[in-house]
């Protein structure tokens, strides 16, 4: 029997077996698997997604339960160039979408990776490289971070991820895409700011709202100093951040929030001088 004749029931009993590069190359056979795969919305059986933004390129690299896949879109004058690296069977495989701007061919792969993710991915990762003493993303890393948020609001439910990793210069920056994350499943959320220095004061006011951040079980945040009030972020289980300012108030309220929780917990404060309060229950 063609593979094509073989019944919708037990076509996608196969396609729950294969690999996320199985399924790739499978689209490359012909118009009918392709559309089959589309409207059965096939689970990609991916384990992380990592996207690094530099100033003409984006890296991606989807992670299986067996290898790291890894691909480049590099800015041509003439298009976009599209590396599919193969370290362990080189040489790479490159071809050219001419015409093509680099940020949208990008976002055209992850919109297909996020139509057909159903699975619980470990982690995702989004990183904004090189963006030096800017207040604002730049123009091209905007673009993306826009159609990320597009892309992921498109979806029917949210996506699961149990951790996420943002390399960021603004609050709006996580706004993009913490909301769209299910808080079944979220339960680390670690936030680094581009700029090492100085450190910069980074708002979280409109994070400590979303349901998101309220059922997170872990919280790290690097490189920039926080000022939001510390009852929002005694729920976690683990926290790590610098706070801008710490009143005798502060640390008050710290401790009987720590003596009535069943776990330790590290707070890491900041003014003239940084105090490490560690509590074992």
């Amino acid at each position: 029997m063609s593979l094509l004749k073989i019944p919708d029931v037990v076509m996608n009993c196969i396609m729950r077996k294969l690999d996320f590069e199985s399924i790739q190359n499978l689209r490359k056979v012909c118009r009918t698997f392709r559309n089959f795969l589309d409207e059965n919305k096939i689970d990609n059986n991916l384990v992380g997604i990592i996207v690094g933004f530099y100033q003409t390129k984006i890296k991606l690299i989807l992670r299986t339960e067996v290898k790291y896949l890894n691909f480049w879109y590099q800015k041509e004058e003439n298009g976009c160039l599209v590396v599919k690296e193969k370290r362990m069977d080189p040489p790479d495989k490159v071809h050219l979408e001419e015409e093509t701007d680099f940020v949208d061919i990008f976002l055209r792969e992850f919109k297909t990776l996020m139509d057909h993710q159903k699975s619980v991915l470990e982690e995702i990762y989004v990183g904004f490289h090189e963006q030096f003493g800017v207040s604002e993303l730049t123009t091209d890393a905007q673009r993306m971070s826009n159609g990320i948020e597009s892309i992921l609001k498109s979806r029917k439910h949210f996506l699961r991820v149990e951790r996420m990793y943002l390399l960021m210069i603004s609050q709006e920056n996580v706004l993009k895409i913490l909301p769209y994350l299910d808080p079944e499943y979220l339960e680390r959320i670690d936030l680094n700011h581009s700029q090492e220095y100085p450190k910069r004061l980074f708002a979280i006011d409109k994070l400590v709202v979303l349901e998101q951040w309220k059922r997170a079980m872990g919280l790290g945040i690097w490189r920039c100093l926080i000022s939001e009030s510390i009852q929002n972020l005694t729920h976690f289980i683990k926290a790590e951040f610098v706070q801008n300012e710490c009143s005798m108030e502060m640390l008050w309220n710290l401790k009987e929030v720590i003596s009535e929780v069943p776990a330790a917990l590290n707070k890491y404060f900041s003014e003239s001088i940084q105090i490490k309060l560690v509590q074992h229950v």
